[in-house]
């Protein structure tokens, strides 16, 4: 375990914006962060990265407190902000150069990794052009090089796709999923929960201060896997009909609107109970609906 949160409070004067929160970060582990704004992402990062010290509650980096050595610590992480963190007036070459001089890299080593991370982020004809002349989805790229530009072993990325394009939330992703595999510890924050479900090992959500969830990843996996809904249009339906539908173990109930009929199923549900019935030769059209991470996260937060 690289970094560990214990029982972290943290209070703005009346206001409990964490309340007992714990969580757990493996080597090479992306954490999805999920939560409402206000719910108390943002003053939890601030927290883990070690800007802001908690009211109560301890933060462990290999298993030791970082405030043994909070300037030590802080140098193993990489903060990429939602805000764009680079000078307008500079090219993005230069403002990898003043990132890099921050860390005490040496201009010689500075220059490899940013060719490196430009060409990983797509970004290398844009070296040499002026930050204020390119997108902000352009930006946005460049926002993650200056922020991990030391390598730390910790990378805390808050909604670093906002305002992008498909195409470069793919660039983003793909690189994120990257480093975690060259052993980088992840927490990524996003409105995005397609995002979140698609690149997470283990997925929190926070609601009023509090982890009110966890899921990891052969959980999301099942939730992918489990049916909300099955919605059937049918030629004929009657007593019979009705009777054989509701009579399978897998079904929890079922509406009828006219020619359709909408099955809330178990979590044990396959669509072959119902394919399987003598009902069959009625089946006009089916729609299924799985379930997602957002139907549980609207679950939980409503």
């Amino acid at each position: 375990m690289i970094l560990e949160a214990k029982n972290i409070i943290h209070r703005y004067g009346d206001i409990t914006a964490l309340d007992d929160v714990s969580l757990k970060l493996n080597k090479g582990e992306i954490l999805g962060l999920l939560g409402e704004n206000g719910a108390g992402k943002s003053t939890l990062i601030s927290v883990l990265c070690g800007l802001l010290k908690a009211s109560s509650g301890q933060i462990f980096f290999n298993g030791k407190e970082i405030n043994q050595n909070i300037k030590s610590f802080r140098r193993q992480v990489g903060l990429v902000p939602q805000e764009i963190s680079l000078f307008d007036n500079l090219t993005v070459r230069d403002n990898l150069y003043f990132w890099a001089s921050s860390y005490g890299i040496c201009r010689g080593s500075a220059e490899k990794r940013i060719e490196d991370i430009a060409k990983e982020l797509e970004f290398l004809s844009g070296l040499d052009k002026v930050v204020s002349t390119l997108s902000g989805g352009y930006q946005r790229r460049i926002n993650i090089a200056a922020s991990i530009i030391h390598q730390p072993d910790i990378v805390i990325l808050d909604e670093p796709t906002v305002g992008v394009d498909v195409h470069a939330r793919n660039i983003i992703l793909s690189m994120i999923k990257s480093m975690s595999s060259n052993g980088t510890s992840i927490i990524y924050t996003s409105h995005y929960i397609d995002e979140i479900q698609r690149i997470s090992d283990t997925v929190n959500i926070i609601k009023k201060g509090k982890i009110i969830s966890e899921f990891t990843k052969k959980e999301l996996v099942k939730l992918s896997e489990i049916y909300d809904k099955v919605v059937l249009k049918l030629s004929k339906i009657d007593d019979d009909i009705i009777h054989t539908i509701s009579g399978v173990s897998t079904v929890k109930h079922i509406t009828i609107d006219g020619d359709i009929i909408t099955i809330a199923p178990f979590e044990n549900f396959v669509i072959n109970d119902i394919l399987g019935l003598d009902i069959s030769d009625y089946i006009v059209d089916i729609d299924v609906v799985k379930n997602t991470l957002e139907h549980k996260y609207i679950e939980l937060t409503k």
